[in-house]
């Protein structure tokens, strides 16, 4: 009986440590004439896309300390809920806006006053 409530025990253990999440990474190297109010509002609207993205649990943007390639100041980490969940949002018009926001900040680009993930409906991404 011992043996079995071990054995029990040491399983749950181990699906305890291996999540069915995945984790997708963005690194970011802002465009040398960003603004401080550019970023934020990029970061603000990815942070946005899990209450408007079906199978998008989580989005991290706060970095406390970054270790990318040079040039590169940000990170962004976003939790999926399955590997289908990722292959979803990969080409969607979610993913889409992510790119086009990160890639158009510069301060040549106004910015806008409602990010675009703002003005599209639940689900709709």
């Amino acid at each position: 009986m011992k043996i079995v409530l071990y054995i029990c025990l040491c399983a749950a253990a181990a699906l305890a440590q291996s999540p069915s999440t995945v984790i997708h990474i963005i690194n970011v190297k802002w465009k040398v004439d960003a603004t401080p109010e550019q970023i934020k509002a990029v970061v603000d609207a990815v942070q946005q896309l899990p209450a408007k993205y079906p199978g998008l649990k989580r989005v991290w943007t706060r970095n406390l300390k970054y270790q990318g390639q040079e040039g590169f100041k940000q990170a962004i980490v976003m939790e999926f809920e399955s590997q289908d969940a990722l292959k979803r949002y990969e080409n969607s018009a979610a993913q889409k806006m992510v790119v086009w926001a990160v890639t158009c900040r510069s301060a040549t680009t106004a910015a806008p006053t409602t990010s675009p993930i703002d003005r599209m409906p639940r689900n709709s991404l």
